[in-house]
């Protein structure tokens, strides 16, 4: 309760700063052990107000930076208080998800994942003032050790077999050939979303021109390989369009991804990044989960349980993909 209070006076007073009238009382919308939104009610449409803590308590910051350094992407932000680990933001507008629901086009994520892309390279200079805001970091030089420390931890697979767990162990090998082969090519490291489905995709439409697609919920973001972004899109775009795993479909979403990485390597490196990045990706999905379900409520942590190894699970399914 004093959270709540303390929060929603505190968005409250910056409402009143900007001269934005308040019509109604604050709701909940959403609750995670790591996040809490409340939605406003102004004379100027609905504010929303985000308390973080824990492993996503890095958020507000990072949204403030991105809103500095790249804001026809990044969440707009109306203030923040990076010590208490609050923001507080205006309507974002539409959400993917629901154009997806009422058309199923593919021009969306065409036209949203070369924006991302150029997110991504924006930021590339920044890995140090990235570093200094205590986003996780899982670049490709510790990233095989992180896993291994990952996979020692048997209780994170208590769902696998003793034969699974034993390939799981065996695959700390080939995950650091393929991150090694990954390292080598000529694309560089940045910020890497960690969750980017077609629920923190917003936009505004434009009736005469492209929108602008701006990405939110950071709370899961790391420095990494740029690549492993896609993961998370892949299985979006599988659950909304109805396909199976891997389906040839998905290859649109890599062929809109890729070219906005040219500067950096040729085609075929491109190619071959990404097809070494997809191998490995589940990893990065197994890291956010492990630190999520260590955050989470007793009964949680049971119900996502099965998470480490389904995960697990794909990683060494791609493995086996040359």
């Amino acid at each position: 309760m004093a959270i709540l209070s303390s929060i929603i006076a505190w968005s409250s007073q910056q409402l009143r700063a900007q001269n934005i009238k308040q019509i109604g009382d604050a709701e909940q919308i959403h609750q995670r052990t790591w996040s809490t939104v409340w939605r406003i009610p102004t004379e100027r449409g609905d504010y929303f107000a985000k308390q973080t803590s824990g492993f996503a308590r890095f958020e507000p910051a990072l949204a403030d930076f991105l809103q500095r350094v790249y804001p026809p992407s990044a969440p707009q932000i109306v203030a923040i208080d990076s010590e208490n680990g609050w923001m507080l933001m205006p309507d974002a507008g539409t959400r993917l998800r629901e154009s997806l629901v009422a058309s199923l086009d593919w021009s969306y994520w065409e036209t949203i994942l070369p924006q991302y892309a150029q997110l991504q390279i924006v930021v590339i200079p920044y890995t140090e003032t990235l570093c200094n805001l205590h986003i996780p970091d899982r670049r490709l030089t510790t990233f095989t050790d992180q896993f291994a420390n990952l996979v020692q931890q048997r209780s994170n697979f208590a769902l696998f077999s003793d034969a699974q767990y034993q390939q799981l162990h065996d695959s700390v090998s080939i995950v650091r050939e393929k991150v090694t082969a990954l390292a080598s090519l000529p694309i560089p490291q940045s910020l890497h979303h960690g969750d980017l489905h077609d629920a923190n995709i917003f936009y505004t439409p434009q009736p005469d021109s492209t929108p602008q697609y701006r990405f939110y919920d950071w709370g899961d973001a790391s420095l990494s390989h740029p690549f492993f972004s896609l993961r998370t899109a892949y299985v979006s775009a599988e659950i909304r369009f109805g396909l199976p795993e891997n389906d040839f479909q998905l290859h649109r979403l890599r062929d809109a991804y890729l070219p906005a990485w040219s500067a950096y390597a040729s085609h075929d490196d491109l190619q071959r990044a990404f097809a070494l990045a997809s191998q490995v990706w589940a990893i990065s999905s197994m890291f956010s989960w492990y630190t999520a379900i260590d955050h989470m409520t007793n009964s949680d942590k049971e119900a996502h349980a099965h998470v480490l190894s389904s995960l697990a699970e794909e990683l060494l399914s791609a493995l086996t993909q040359t």
